[in-house]
């Protein structure tokens, strides 16, 4: 009678362990680039490794991951991966052709081991058919749930479909849990209008024409977010983190008291609060990355990135235009909020167009959005601030328009939200 090992060399299926030269590629991989690390700990387990070695330098990384520990081989890894392992995996890279990139191996290797859970549990429980007995019954109906379950994992390790009452018991649960579905933004129509606020898995698009508020109004909204909190992570690639930091005290309450020792306080407002600051990215895979990364670690519940127009992308071939580009980018960071399911808010730009018509201003529709008409498809909301040429301003105060325009899964009114925002308070209020 055939051994298990038989029959699955039999059916010609991938064999139980890895090759050294894979495991070598990926944990160096991981090593000397950090950037995968978030990736190869979400799709992989330590039984994806062979050796007890390399399963405790993955559990290593899992543990530097955590702790929100920097990988690098000499100064950090010592303290949580034997150095032995480090010395043989650096000492190995040579012995084996690593490729073009640190990124293709950890993709690789996620793949290969999402293959061989899949094809390893539906064959488990194949034998365990063709062992049944008298509880051949049982265990055929067992077999073909977990056959169903393996199967339902892609190259990526991620599900490929969920059931019917999967879904039902995930919608239940969300109901149930009001205070984390959304992301207030602290202003009440506009929170009503979207079901209480950001909601996770969705992209937002804050729109305006510069110096209209749309950084001031995500900085506020931010503070808020992360008063109640939320772990907020906010990616300016127009200002510095000292400067969103600056910006932000001046909308606190006590920079409102204009006291003069109004700083003081202003910072201890707002010194604890849970936000995660980053200045020094600009193409889309490291603005990826960084969300993925700061996820992993439990940094980024909502993301912010100020703004579209700055976002650079590198495209794959030669000769595409700044639509194309604009349209990967919100198409990326799309796919991204739904697989993360946390809210991105991503502000971007009106044309010119949208400033004035026939001298006075306008109200902002969709076709304004600058560079791409992708921005309107791939985004579940779209926000626009303009001004309000009917409201008299006076020199300390603005009176903006706030238009939902478009609201995936709820209304879009055609009245707008009357905005007043204190010039020298920075602070956005409805009335």
């Amino acid at each position: 009678m055939e051994t298990k090992k038989q029959q699955v060399e039999l059916r010609g299926l991938p064999p139980v362990i890895n090759t050294a030269a894979d495991e070598v590629s990926v944990l160096s991989s991981a090593l000397f680039e950090p950037t995968n690390v978030p990736v190869l700990l979400s799709r992989c387990t330590p039984e994806d490794f062979s050796t007890p070695e390399f399963r405790e330098a993955f559990e290593g990384l899992t543990k530097m991951a955590a702790a929100g520990v920097e990988v690098n081989v000499s100064a950090t890894c010592p303290s949580y991966i034997p150095q032995a392992t480090i010395t043989k995996i650096v000492a190995s890279c040579g012995d084996y052709e690593l490729g073009t990139t640190y990124e293709a191996h950890v993709m690789y290797f996620c793949r290969m081991a999402a293959q061989r859970r899949a094809y390893y549990e539906a064959l488990n429980t194949l034998v365990l058919c063709s062992e049944a007995t008298t509880d051949a019954y049982d265990k055929l109906t067992g077999a073909s749930e977990r056959i169903a379950k393996a199967l339902t994992y892609g190259r990526d390790g991620r599900s490929l479909g969920k059931t019917h009452k999967d879904v039902l018991r995930e919608f239940v649960e969300w109901v149930n849990a009001p205070e984390g579905r959304t992301f207030t933004t602290g202003l009440p129509t506009l929170d009503y209008l979207l079901g209480g606020g950001f909601t996770p898995g969705h992209l937002v698009i804050s729109a305006a024409r510069p110096a209209t508020g749309k950084t001031s109004s995500a900085l506020q909204f931010a503070r808020l977010q992360a008063s109640l909190g939320a772990n907020v992570l906010f990616i300016s690639l127009e200002m510095t983190a000292r400067e969103c930091v600056s910006r932000m005290l001046c909308g606190t309450d006590a920079y409102a008291t204009g006291a003069r020792n109004w700083a003081d306080f202003a910072i201890r407002e707002v010194e604890d609060a849970p936000i995660t600051w980053v200045d020094d990215a600009t193409k889309l895979d490291d603005i990826v990355m960084r969300i993925r990364q700061f996820h992993a670690q439990g940094k980024a519940d909502i993301a912010y990135i100020d703004y579209l127009g700055l976002v650079r992308y590198v495209a794959e071939k030669r000769g595409t235009t700044r639509a194309e580009d604009v349209g990967q980018i919100t198409h990326t960071l799309k796919a991204l909020a739904k697989e993360l399911c946390i809210p991105i808010v991503l502000l971007a730009q009106l044309n010119r167009e949208s400033a004035k018509t026939g001298g006075t201003p306008r109200d902002p529709v969709l076709t304004d959005l600058r560079e791409s008409g992708d921005i309107e498809q791939d985004a579940d909301e779209v926000i626009m601030w303009g001004e309000d040429g009917e409201s008299a301003g006076g020199d300390d105060v603005d009176y903006l328009r706030l238009f939902l325009r478009k609201n995936r899964y709820g209304r879009t009114p055609r009245e707008f939200i009357s905005i007043a925002c204190t010039q020298a308070h920075a602070h956005f209020a409805e009335i």
